[in-house]
């Protein structure tokens, strides 16, 4: 069986016979019991138990607490005794690369490992923990205890304990993630367990933290081609001013596919619905481009493109932004790499697919129909 509290149970019945002379009492076979169990478990049995004496709870009482406060006094000595021991982590900068020395000692937080003392910032470790709260594969919620990114060692839950009252006491506002946490007992599967919608929506909103400018203006304009928007935005136009305005919108349509909950997923396609009625009817010029008529091409330098709108319904449906420049560039397909070591399409030009004009091609159905009644009167004529 596992010792609970071997060196408690050890000091115990060292402090039973300096106590009672006579060995081999109900106070020495508990000091067994105090091997296997915790101290608390065992206090409370013997306290609540009918079969000893008032006398002798007395006694088993005076025991127990003088035994526990030489076994904190030890280990105040050993903990001092450590911490001189251990070496700082020199490390003059938090994560976000800002001077430690320009944070308050409010707002920082240590703890050991490894014969080190490590110093981090409340909002380094809020983020630490949070980050591995919120992992994820594909929106699948794998919530994981947080480590240490100088050593990469597990948090323990003395660290994680130890900085959830230092916020309490600090007066320092508490995420509800880092609640949710504590009320589980820092256990990631019951921590899972009891918070499923939550994560699936938290995973959800921090998402676009997880993808860079690019792509997630890349993820926004392919969203709305494929919700068919009526809207204008110009391939020369801001890419953060996109990302600012419809970042919400991205958002919200992840809720409306991955949500757990259906009537989060209507509440979300409202409001995705809404939000981009708001930005057509807020800002006319959102996704326009003012030239000049002397303009430079550096500053211009998709201006002599075919086409300059990303959300034009004229381009074809694609998965890339690489392929809907192309086709923007040259009004064709942009071919995959995977056809260049073919020899059948070494020598093939890229196929041209922009629209035909309707003049060319009504008289294209007209030479078909042309065909088609002179086949019908010669098999008559043959007939005949």
């Amino acid at each position: 069986m596992l010792n609970y509290h071997k060196p408690f149970s050890t000091l115990y019945y060292k402090v039973c016979n300096t106590e009672l002379k006579t060995p081999y009492t109900i106070y020495h076979f508990t000091a067994y019991k105090f091997e296997r169990n915790s101290r608390c478990t065992v206090f409370n049995e013997f306290i609540t138990n009918v079969k000893y004496s008032e006398d002798e709870k007395k006694i088993f009482s005076s025991i127990y607490h003088k035994t526990w406060n030489i076994y904190k006094l030890f280990t105040i000595l050993y903990n001092d005794r450590l911490t001189k021991k251990m070496t700082l982590y020199s490390c003059s900068r938090d994560l976000n690369f800002e001077p430690m020395s320009n944070i308050k000692d409010k707002y920082k937080f240590s703890f050991s490992q490894k014969n080190k003392i490590y110093t981090f910032t409340v909002k380094d470790m809020i983020r630490i923990i949070k980050n591995g709260l919120l992992n994820h594969d594909h929106y699948f919620s794998d919530p994981k205890i947080a480590k240490n990114p100088y050593n990469n060692v597990v948090l323990s839950k003395t660290i994680l304990y130890n900085f959830y009252f230092y916020l309490l006491n600090s007066n320092i506002l508490i995420p509800e993630c880092l609640r949710r946490f504590f009320k589980a007992g820092f256990v990631c599967r019951k921590f899972f367990r009891d918070n499923q919608f939550y994560l699936r929506e938290q995973i959800i909103n921090n998402y676009t933290s997880e993808l860079t400018h690019d792509e997630l203006y890349e993820e926004i304009i392919l969203l709305l081609r494929s919700l068919k928007v009526n809207m204008y935005i110009h391939i020369d136009y801001s890419k953060m001013h996109v990302i600012e305005k419809c970042e919400k919108i991205f958002i919200c349509y992840l809720h409306t596919q991955y949500n757990l909950s259906n009537e989060s997923k209507h509440y979300y396609s409202r409001k995705m619905n809404h939000l981009i009625k708001a930005i057509m009817n807020s800002d006319n010029m959102f996704g326009r481009v003012m030239v000049k008529k002397r303009y430079n091409k550096e500053e211009y330098p998709h201006w002599n493109y075919k086409y300059h709108n990303l959300l034009d319904p004229i381009i074809p449906k694609f998965d890339s932004l690489d392929e809907i420049y192309h086709f923007m560039e040259h009004g064709t397909i942009l071919m995959n790499d995977d056809n260049e070591d073919s020899d059948d399409d070494e020598d093939e030009e890229p196929r041209d697919i922009s629209p035909l004009p309707r003049n060319s091609a009504r008289q294209i159905m007209e030479s078909l129909m042309n065909q088609i009644e002179e086949t019908l009167h010669t098999e008559l004529d043959i007939d005949n």
